[in-house]
């Protein structure tokens, strides 16, 4: 680690006094640079979305240049100050050791969104789920994953745990596959359930004709002949089908005279017990 107490203060003050012009020129720099490479990755970045490059790359790559731009220009000044550049790096090198072990984590967050950066499991816009967690991708940081739920929370997650979590990316396809379980009385007529089924699919415009749906008699349950119903949908209307789909059935089962069975028990009551159990 750098010793400060090895600097000299004569020889500091003595520099200071001998370049204050270009101390204060240095740091009148510094001030409006730092505002200039603001105002820049800003405009960059408003440009980059315009032509629609992809915001994962982006959200992760302006804050990078931002950060590189001013660190580039702070060493830039300490030259032209006169302050020694190899002093200068070993005194930022020693902190740079103390920093990255006081955020072990957030060098672990960093190395994550660089591998989500290269790898793409998933983009911005994607719905995905992450161990307990699901939600659209917002932005990707450098540090942090974004994900906005269905009741419009906001979810932050660590990269470093993104990149090593399982993952489901409900959007990396076009289409989506629903699948119902439906049961009806075990007195039904099989083909007429099917039929009456396979109507209430064709008759919605926003169920795919191919991958072509697939209806079957799936189980045996207690009290009900359960049937399988697999659909395919675009991912965009997945929960507009979803809900559809079961309110149609309902309305088409009422008009056929197909019944929803549910569990029931027969209750006799005796009212002379000993004359019974004689």
């Amino acid at each position: 680690m750098f010793d400060f107490s090895k600097i000299d203060l004569n020889k500091l003050s003595e520099m200071i006094l001998m370049n204050g012009s270009k101390i204060l020129l240095a740091l009148v720099i510094l001030y409006f640079g730092f505002k200039i490479i603001n105002k820049f990755t800003d405009l960059l970045n408003r440009k980059l979305l315009k032509k629609k490059y992809d915001p994962t790359i982006i959200n992760f790559s302006i804050p990078m240049f931002r950060i590189s731009a001013k660190i580039f220009l702070l060493v830039t000044l300490v030259t032209f100050v006169g302050i020694p550049t190899t002093s200068f790096v070993a005194a930022i090198g020693g902190a740079s050791f103390a920093i990255g072990l006081a955020f072990q984590g957030s060098l672990a967050n960093f190395a994550g969104g660089v591998l989500l950066l290269i790898l793409k499991p998933f983009s911005v816009g994607h719905f995905i789920e992450i161990g307990k967690h699901m939600g659209t991708v917002q932005s990707i940081s450098i540090f942090y994953t974004y994900l906005q739920t269905f009741d419009n929370k906001i979810i932050v997650i660590p990269n470093s745990q993104v990149s090593n979590d399982s993952l489901i990316n409900y959007s990396a396809n076009q289409n989506r596959r629903i699948d119902f379980n439906i049961g009806v009385d075990y007195n039904t007529d099989i083909d007429f359930v099917k039929e009456v089924v396979q109507k209430v699919i064709k008759d919605d415009e926003d169920i795919l004709d191919m991958p072509e749906a697939i209806i079957g008699l799936g189980e045996y349950g207690a009290s009900s002949i359960i049937f399988h119903i697999k659909i395919w949908v675009r991912k965009e209307n997945y929960w507009i089908v979803f809900y559809k789909f079961n309110e149609n059935i309902k309305r088409a089962f009422n008009k056929n005279g197909i019944s929803f069975p549910f569990p029931h028990m027969d209750v006799n009551i005796y009212k002379d017990i000993k004359n019974n159990i004689k």
